[in-house]
């Protein structure tokens, strides 16, 4: 196929059968759809033929034109259903993917700031005077993925465009360069149109994470989002969920597909991914999980690598869909009309979609933390346990759309014009279209044999659950049975409760009487202890004083030896006693009744009374004050006192 041929197939001037110059050439005519007979152009159709079929032999000319014909009719079928599943959109359906959404959070300040940030932005969209070659791929991808481009590779889906320019700040919010090169742009059209990923962005997003993911050596744990539920996906999921750092992606990926018996296209296109894309010299693995999660960075040659590994995908050694370059030129070439947005307007849309992107960073910044912690990219949660009879249900409508898949590029692939294939001949599209037929047979049979398994799996299911009911009844009986034994079980264990309740308020007063005695006793105690104390102290008093008094009672003995001693002294014995006599102080008429029990006493008083007898003149109060301890002998005995001092 030539280079002008795969140009023709961009929807333009070359779907009409003219180049550039507007003059047909052989390879142009031959990717012109050619009219079917009996139409108004079939004279001119006919010359056409002439023209491309003239100079071969007779016997095959009537075979290439029933070729052509059926190239036309097929071209007309696809058009009609791509008008039925994929329409052009208006233009107020595209610009309600661009357009700034209405949202509580937002407010018109908002959309002021906003503007008013956009001037870099804008400055590096205007950069380059004309960016058509962006046209194609903002047509194709609302047309084909309903969305534009910048939500397939966007952070929200952890994918970022490898730019050699800097991020623009956008108030608080960066935003990758604008201007994708033109190859990136191609390549990526290609795959936007392919059946593979089923009009999915998320899958397109899958495929591309996964190529970056086998060029870079990436070994962190793949958030997989997966808005189909299919059960390939699921358990891709899990598995990178779980993986270990050490663990290689391929490695991984087959432990998967170990788990599967049949494995789905995408599982296909992954396991040619890793052929194509993994370098054979790898780099150090990423392995880095901290949050936030780093966005895979995209390059034209990831996306030239998934171009290729969709080529290479195969059923038993046949492909499983046309070339992608064909892919591309026979779907473009069957659409209708003139897409959404025209040239001169691509400026705007691309300035209208980054606001429209920076704008959806901020309100999922402002919305509640529970809202913000369920990003696009978040994780597929695995759907619960499912029955046989649902797995096997699944696994029937998997097999009905595979037929019904297979179906289609068997219709395909007999209606395709030989010459657009390239190197393939009739040969190989009759080999292709044997070999889907028997692809066919077989999902058939497999579809039998499910429905029949699921036929049986009902019965189970019914005995299942007639079993359940039974054996529920018989549990509800039991279970009456038991609450009546359990009632005179409750009834005398309450009766048995009521008895040690009462034994434990009777041990209960007991105690508190016991504790009130034992209050009382110990106040007893203490009201002991306190009198042993003062007894105590009296004791310790009473020792005191009688320590003193011997004291003064050896004071005493000692002042009336002194003083018998100086009386003896000063009058002599002679002169005590004639002064006793005539004084008629006779020592045997002496009444000495009161001092015959204190001996001490008895000789002070002699003494005193003989010297006041025989010195009445000098016995005053005065002279007896000048005798040594005379004021404590006075204190002490009080006879002395009224006897002689008064």
């Amino acid at each position: 196929m030539s280079t002008r041929a795969g140009r023709s197939g961009r929807g333009g001037r070359g779907g009409r059968g003219r180049g550039r110059g507007g003059n047909a050439t052989s390879s142009d005519a031959q990717a012109a759809p050619v009219p079917a007979s009996g139409s108004p152009d079939a004279p001119a159709a006919d010359n056409t033929l002439e023209l491309l079929f003239g100079n071969l032999p007779q016997d095959l000319q009537p075979r290439l034109k029933d070729w052509a014909e059926g190239v036309e009719e097929a071209h007309r079928e696809t058009t009609t259903r791509l008008r039925e599943v994929a329409p052009n959109p208006t233009e107020q359906e595209y610009n309600a993917l661009i357009e700034l959404v209405d949202d509580p959070l937002w407010t018109a300040q908002d959309t002021a700031w906003l503007n008013g940030n956009c001037a870099q932005l804008e400055q590096a969209i205007n950069s380059r005077e004309r960016n058509t070659y962006m046209q194609s791929l903002w047509k194709l991808t609302p047309k084909f993925m309903g969305c534009v481009p910048i939500s397939i590779i966007c952070p929200e889906r952890l994918l970022e465009y490898g730019s050699e320019h800097p991020p623009i700040a956008v108030g608080n919010h960066l935003v990758t360069h604008p201007n994708w090169p033109s190859r990136f742009c191609d390549h990526l059209r290609f795959l936007v149109v392919h059946p593979v990923f089923n009009r999915s962005p998320s899958l397109l997003a899958l495929a591309i994470q996964y190529a970056v993911k086998c060029r870079t050596n990436d070994r962190r744990r793949w958030p997989i989002q997966d808005p189909t539920g299919n059960r390939y996906i699921s358990l891709l999921a899990t598995a990178f969920r779980n993986g270990h750092g050490q663990t290689k992606t391929e490695d991984i990926h087959r432990d998967v597909r170990q788990q599967m018996e049949d494995h789905p296209p995408l599982c296909r296109l992954l396991q040619e991914l890793e052929r194509v894309s993994i370098p054979r010299q790898l780099p150090e693995p990423v392995v880095d999980d901290s949050e936030p999660f780093a966005a895979y960075t995209v390059t034209t040659s990831d996306l030239l690598n998934i171009k290729k590994a969709v080529d290479r995908v195969a059923m038993c050694g046949m492909p499983d869909y046309l070339p992608a370059d064909l892919r591309f030129m026979w779907t473009t070439s069957a659409i209708h009309g003139h897409p959404y947005p025209p040239a001169n307007r691509i400026k705007e849309i691309l300035l209208k979609a980054y606001k429209r992107q920076v704008q959806e960073a901020e309100l999922r910044r402002r919305r509640p933390a529970q809202a913000a912690q369920q990003p696009m990219h978040a994780a597929y949660v695995p759907p619960a346990e499912v029955t046989p009879a649902e797995e096997t249900a699944r696994q029937l409508e998997q097999a009905t759309a595979t037929i019904a898949r297979l179906q289609e590029e068997l219709t395909q692939a007999r209606l395709v014009d030989p010459q657009l294939m390239g190197s393939n001949n009739t040969a190989s599209l009759e080999q292709r279209a044997t070999a889907a037929e028997q692809r066919v047979a077989q999902l058939e049979q497999s579809n039998a044999a499910l429905v029949a398994e699921k036929a049986q799996l009902e019965q189970k299911c019914a005995g299942a659950e007639t079993r359940a009911s039974a054996a529920e009844q018989k549990l509800l009986e039991q279970s009456a049975l038991v609450q009546g034994q359990e009632s005179d079980m409750d009834q005398q264990a309450i009766a048995r409760v009521a008895e040690l309740e009462r034994q434990l308020a009777e041990k209960a007063e007991k105690l508190q009487q016991s504790n009130a005695d034992l209050l009382q006793a110990q106040e007893s105690v203490k009201m002991i202890q306190a009198s042993r104390q003062q007894a105590d102290d009296q004791v310790t008093e009473l020792k005191r004083q009688l320590a003193e008094k011997a004291q003064v009672e050896q004071k005493c003995a000692d002042l009336a030896d002194n003083l018998q001693a100086q009386l003896t002294a000063q009058h002599g014995d002679d002169d005590m006693e004639l002064d006793n006599d005539s004084h008629g102080m006779d020592g045997d008429d002496m009444d000495l009744d009161p001092f015959q029990d204190e001996a001490d006493d008895s000789l002070f008083l002699s003494t005193v009374e003989g010297l006041c007898k025989k010195a009445p003149e000098q016995s005053s109060m005065s002279q007896m004050q000048e005798v040594p301890d005379y004021n404590t002998v006075a204190r002490l005995l009080s006879w002395v006192k009224q006897d002689y001092v008064d």
